[in-house]
């Protein structure tokens, strides 16, 4: 369809950023996988920036977007707000209007990495510490360095720097250092150097969050954190810029050689970080991961892995400052590179031996269940959601939905999976217990959702009309022991409050049983109910009052 609309570059840019704000990684991903298999249908413009469409989820979904003030948009979906219908749309305006759908897709990465950029911009503006300038001799050696090399000019040019400036202001007084450097190598050899600059700066920054950990609830700690999260964004961004001249045979030592720098920096991470391993997961992805087919590439990575456990090099010369190998981070890597080579058992084993050594943080686990969707490898994603099945049990209320999140995408494509999903769920019980209620509603399965909630005794009038309306529809009849469950219950309690809150009950259960044409059954109940509480004079009333009695 073609809208008649026109974004110019500032309102993108704030689209891009209430994007951002609106939605977190995981609506994103989901609403992305909606866009690719074109499930978003753009129907018209109902205003100047507002964007009628479909998108076809469970059922078709009405969605309006409000692209000047996105928090006005909604979606008929069960979800309050930002869900993975609207990112579908969005995606599908930005492509209509000839913008990156990549950027809207990852849309926190860019506002980190527009906040970065602005940040260091301010920076510039201010009085700078006296940096060395490099000479033309020494950039032009920068392209035949080797990695370990660059990395010891690095040091070596910025050792002018003052300790105390803040992670920020250093990083901006790093990059001023090598501007010379930009300004005379081309545009593939500066895109390098960046990558290096960002590794030796992430460092500096994770040893100098190490060395304020106490001050983890001062602004000071917060601030160092806030520097360590925006170099990563800068990184990772990097990073995939570069999967083109990763890949080609010019840059392959290149990429061999910075491969292996971050392998050494994130298995003697400090203990308890994460930081250099989620570089590592990104770079690999990007540069050796995304359909090059190199099993080779991955076997002596692993051969290399193994080796850094049994002989672990001197940390102190790859800039980390500590010898010791993280167990966890080491696991984690060889897991990735089973992963790519196809062998899962491995994989699944080095995962374990990571739980065991350390704390799981689920983010792992779920990149490979992201890349194995992303693959549309369904018969694999089953598999794998089953074996990990136990290590959700128990984990926080987040991480269960993202897990269910993947069955989600797994049951349209592999419907044969659905009775395994149920069961997985119910054996997670007491801890599933709201997904698994939700996930019963969604699917329409009335007669568990209600088998369920008479089981934990749940109270009728705790749900909204709206919210009982479909069950009332496709399948009244199940809704009679829970309305005779609860009236029984408020009459217990014997007072003024729970015999109002009875009678409310009665009526609704009168009007059932009306629907269900068993009104004889419903005259013989009442008449029973009344004999039986005869002597509750302020039951006897409050029938009185709601007209059930004479």
């Amino acid at each position: 369809m073609n809208l008649l609309l026109t974004l110019e570059d500032e309102e993108w840019n704030k689209l891009v950023e209430d994007t951002a704000s609106m939605f977190d990684d995981l609506t994103l991903k989901r609403g992305y996988q909606y866009y690719k298999q074109g499930r978003a249908e753009l129907i018209k413009m109902a205003g100047e920036k507002t964007v009628k469409a479909e998108v076809k989820g469970s059922e078709p979904y009405l969605v309006s977007v409000d692209l000047a003030d996105l928090g006005q948009s909604y979606c008929e979906c069960p979800v309050p707000r930002g869900c993975k219908h609207m990112v579908a749309v969005l995606l599908a305006i930005a492509e209509e209007q000839g913008r990156s759908v990549h950027q809207l897709a990852n849309a926190r990465s860019e506002l980190a990495l527009m906040q970065a950029k602005a940040a260091i911009k301010a920076r510039q503006q201010q009085p700078a510490a006296e940096a060395a300038e490099l000479t033309e001799a020494q950039i032009m050696l920068l392209p035949q360095m080797t990695v370990e090399e660059r990395y010891a000019f690095i040091v070596k040019s910025t050792a002018h720097l003052p300790a105390h400036l803040s992670g920020l202001h250093y990083a901006n007084a790093v990059m001023q250092t090598f501007e010379p450097a930009r300004q005379r190598l081309d545009a593939d050899e500066w895109l390098w150097l960046q990558i290096h600059l960002y590794l030796y700066l992430l460092q500096h920054l994770v040893r100098k969050r190490t060395e304020e950990h106490s001050y983890y609830f001062t602004s000071r700690g917060v601030y160092t954190d806030q520097s360590v999260s925006n170099m990563m964004e800068l990184l990772q961004r990097k990073i995939s810029d570069a999967q083109a001249s990763a890949l080609s045979a010019e840059r392959r030592a290149m990429a061999i050689g910075t491969a292996a720098f971050v392998r050494q920096c994130a298995v003697t991470e400090p203990k308890d970080l994460r930081h250099f391993v989620k570089i590592y997961f990104s770079l690999w992805r990007h540069w050796f991961g995304a359909g090059t087919n190199d099993v080779a590439v991955h076997r002596e990575e692993i051969e290399a892995l193994e080796r850094t456990a049994a002989h672990p090099t001197d940390a102190e010369e790859a800039g980390t400052g500590t010898q010791a190998v993280s167990a966890f981070n080491l696991q984690i890597a060889l897991a990735l590179q089973y992963y790519y080579i196809g062998n899962d058992d491995d994989c699944w084993e080095a995962l374990r031996e990571a739980g065991r050594a350390g704390s799981f943080s689920s983010d792992f686990l779920y990149y490979f269940l992201h890349r194995i969707s992303e693959n549309s490898e369904w018969e694999r994603l089953f598999t794998w959601l089953k074996e990990f099945s136990p290590f959700f049990k128990g984990r926080p209320h987040s991480d269960m939905r993202e897990y269910t999140a993947y069955w989600d995408l797994l049951i349209p494509a592999l419907p044969s999976a659905e009775p395994v999903f149920w069961d997985i769920l119910a054996d997670m019980l007491p801890y599933s217990q709201h997904i698994y209620e939700e996930k019963l509603y969604e699917h329409g399965k009335w007669k568990a959702w209600m088998d369920f909630h008479l089981s934990i005794a749940s109270d009728p009038l705790d749900f909204k009309v709206s919210e009982l309306a479909p069950i009332e529809k496709d399948a009244p009849e199940l809704l009679l022991p829970f309305y005779h469950q609860a009236v029984e219950r408020y009459v217990i309690l014997k007072n003024r409050q729970s015999y109002k809150a009875a009678v409310k009950m009665l009526k609704r259960l009168a009007k059932l049983y009306k629907k269900l044409k068993r009104t004889d059954r419903w005259e013989l109940f009442l008449e029973g109910f009344t004999m039986r509480y005869s002597r509750l004079r302020a039951l006897q009333e409050e029938l009185k009052k709601g007209k059930l009695t004479e």
